[in-house]
C-alpha cells in the first residue's frame, strides 16, 4: 500500500508540473489562454490542446497520461481504505440526524469505518457532525450494556451514574453467565474497542487504567477519571508496549 501511495503522489507531482507547462505554452499564446488554462484544466487544456495541438502536443499528452494515472490510482486508495463504507454509513447517519432518530447500530458502524479509513490513510475526519454524533451513540451503547450488566441502582439515581461509576459496578459483580476479564489485544486492532476500559502500559511507565475513546491516525484517544472529572488524552502507538481491553468472558 505505502508503494502504491508513493506512485500516486509522484504521479500528482507530475500531472501539476504538466500542467504549468502547458499553461506557459498557453501564456505564450495570449494570457487569457493561460489564466483558462491554469484555473479552469482539465476543461480548459483539452480546449485549448485541440485548437494548438501542434505547439503543445507533447505537454497535453504528458498531462492527459499523468491526470489519468492520478486520478485511478486515488480511486484505488479510496478504496482500499475503506472509503466507500465510510460514505454508506455516513449516509445513514445523516439521515438518522435529519429525523431525530439515530440509531446505535448505524452510528457504531459509521465510527467504526470512519476510525479504519483514518488508521489506513492517515487522514483524520473527526470534526464533522456525524463523527461526533457516532462517538456520543457508542459511548452510549456501552454504558447501556454496562448498566444493564451492573446491580440496579435506587430510583433517581440512574441518571447520575457516570460511565466509570458503572464500570466499577460491572467490575465488582459478575453476571452470573460471563465473568470480565482483561485481554491483551494489538494495538491496530483497538478501534474494534472504543468505548471499553482498557489497561495501557508504556515503556518505562507502569500499566495504567483507561476508557479508549476512540483511533485517530498513529494515536489511541484515552480519557482517566480525577477529582475534578474526567479529561482526555492520546499515546502515541509506537510509544504503548502492552494493550488490554476489559471484556466479558463466558463460565465454563
Amino acid at each position: 500500500m505505502n508503494l502504491i501511495d508513493t506512485a500516486a503522489q509522484v504521479s500528482a507531482i507530475i500531472t501539476l508540473i504538466a500542467l504549468l507547462w502547458l499553461s506557459l505554452r498557453a501564456f505564450g499564446k495570449n494570457a487569457g489562454w493561460g489564466v483558462a488554462v491554469l484555473l479552469f484544466s482539465p476543461l480548459a487544456a483539452a480546449v485549448f490542446g485541440h485548437r494548438y495541438w501542434k505547439e503543445c502536443r507533447v505537454a497535453l499528452a504528458v498531462y492527459a497520461t499523468s491526470l489519468l494515472a492520478t486520478l485511478t490510482l486515488a480511486l484505488y486508495l479510496f478504496n482500499a481504505w475503506g472509503g466507500w463504507d465510510l460514505i454508506r454509513t455516513g449516509t445513514r447517519v445523516h439521515q438518522g440526524m435529519q429525523i431525530n432518530k439515530l440509531a446505535d447500530r448505524d452510528a457504531s458502524d459509521f465510527l467504526r469505518a470512519n476510525l479504519a479509513f483514518a488508521e489506513r490513510s492517515g487522514l483524520e475526519i473527526r470534526n464533522i457532525p456525524q463523527a461526533r454524533y457516532a462517538r456520543e451513540a457508542l459511548v452510549r451503547e456501552a454504558v447501556e450494556a454496562a448498566r444493564q450488566a451492573a446491580a440496579p441502582v435506587t430510583a433517581g439515581q440512574d441518571e447520575d451514574v457516570s460511565y466509570f461509576d458503572i464500570r466499577k459496578k460491572v467490575k465488582s459483580r459478575a453476571d452470573s453467565g460471563y465473568r470480565l476479564e482483561y485481554i491483551p489485544i494489538n494495538v491496530t486492532e483497538a478501534y474494534k474497542y472504543v468505548g471499553s476500559t482498557v489497561k495501557v502500559t508504556r515503556r518505562n511507565v507502569v500499566e495504567k487504567e483507561y476508557r479508549l475513546t476512540g483511533v485517530t491516525g498513529n494515536r489511541l484517544q484515552l480519557a482517566q477519571r480525577n477529582r475534578n472529572g474526567s479529561y482526555s488524552f492520546s499515546f502515541r502507538n509506537r510509544d504503548i508496549a502492552k494493550l488490554r481491553v476489559l471484556v466479558k468472558q463466558p463460565i465454563e
